[in-house]
């Protein structure tokens, strides 16, 4: 009989009970991953950062609380509580005879001026940030930031009708990325989620937990759960595991270009998509009236990071002395999935090299306006 539970319980128990039973119930080891290990040692430094003011000794570490700073977080905040910075903020909720519990990174209850809500902030280390950052339609549904809302609005803030939750990302490498996500959670959609999926999983737990060995029940109907997260850790246990395969999965754009042995055809440019981002183009020439200051990003500032990143992932001094010649176009694969970034903006392209046509192959079907230079 389980006496206690908590959010990533519920995420493995939806994904698989079995696997869950394994967990939980016959308590079967886990051998310890170096992502999560890494993961908590990034946490560690950002929380002393909050508390006492100690800059993280590692740089992805100070790109995470960089992002804090950005975004009106000092350095010790978190010293004194009553300031209403909560790190590593506890907190437990009765679910029947089950204690539902949580640990939320940090929750700003100072009601910043610039800000006004209260915020709720999950720090997140990643080895692809373009490839798994949430998007904040993503954050706002998310079943652990809604759990932890839930939390918030029943412990600390019973009168308020909705809270924003950030990710803050960071992107482990040699050139460490960050990115700051965030969205709006409603009392009656945290209220929801709690309802409609924790307290029926918690339900389910407590059937499931009486059973009397992991194989009488029942497995993931998908096969891609026992692949999941790097792989189900316990594969080797499980019978249903043995005799499946993985669904075969479409390449991604990067790793076609990246494992691509030969020069590649850049894929056909996107279609304009509902909810992307809203950016006028300049090819050649640069706005000179109606855009506001520092709207303006040129493809070199936009792409500086990810040119760096393609030469440093293929430990060469240039991008463009990516085998194959496959350099530009593995940029403009990391571009095209940090779109983001040019919403509201104008986007100025000079020049006529491969990287700057793929761009403008790329992205002049998306734009809002098109202006070239003529003559």
């Amino acid at each position: 009989m389980i006496t206690s539970t908590r959010t990533t319980d519920v995420k493995t128990f939806v994904r698989c009970r079995r696997a869950w039973y394994f967990s939980r119930i016959a308590e079967v080891p886990e051998k310890s991953r170096r992502a999560f290990e890494d993961g908590t040692l990034v946490h560690r430094m950002i929380e002393m950062w909050l508390r006492n003011g100690e800059e993280p000794a590692d740089l992805l570490g100070r790109v995470m609380v960089d992002a804090l700073a950005a975004h009106g977080f000092a350095a010790g905040c978190a010293a004194d509580e009553r300031r209403g910075v909560l790190c590593e903020w506890a907190w437990a909720l009765p679910v029947g005879d089950i204690v539902y519990t949580g640990k939320a990174d940090l929750v700003d209850l100072s009601r910043d001026v610039e800000v006004g809500d209260v915020r709720l902030v999950d720090h997140k280390t990643t080895a692809n940030i373009f490839a798994y950052a949430k998007t904040p339609a993503e954050l706002a549904t998310d079943l652990q930031l809604n759990v932890y809302a839930h939390a918030v609005f029943t412990l600390l803030c019973p009168t308020d009708d909705r809270i924003v939750v950030v990710h803050n990302y960071g992107q482990k490498g040699k050139i460490p990325v960050g990115r700051w996500v965030e969205a709006i959670v409603t009392r009656k959609g945290a209220a929801a989620i709690w309802d409609g999926v924790v307290l029926p999983a918690v339900e389910e737990m407590v059937r499931v937990s009486e059973c009397p060995s992991a194989e009488d029940v029942e497995p993931a109907e998908d096969a891609d759960a026992c692949q999941a997260y790097g792989g189900c850790p316990f594969r080797s246990r499980c019978s249903a595991a043995a005799s499946r395969r993985p669904k075969e999965k479409e390449m991604s754009m990067f790793d076609a270009f990246a494992n691509a042995s030969a020069p590649m055809p850049l894929p056909l440019p996107p279609e304009p998509r509902e909810g992307g981002p809203v950016f006028d183009l300049y090819i050649d020439c640069e706005p000179v009236q109606g855009v506001q200051r520092g709207s303006v990003l040129t493809l070199d500032d936009w792409s500086a990071l990810h040119r760096e990143r393609v030469a440093a992932d293929a430990q060469v001094a240039h991008y463009c002395m990516v085998e194959y010649g496959k350099g530009p176009a593995l940029v403009m694969a990391w571009l095209v999935g940090d779109l983001a970034a040019l919403e509201e903006r104008a986007l100025v392209v000079h020049g006529n090299g491969h990287l700057q046509q793929l761009a403008v192959e790329m992205l002049a079907p998306m734009a809002r306006n098109v202006i070239r230079r003529v003559g």
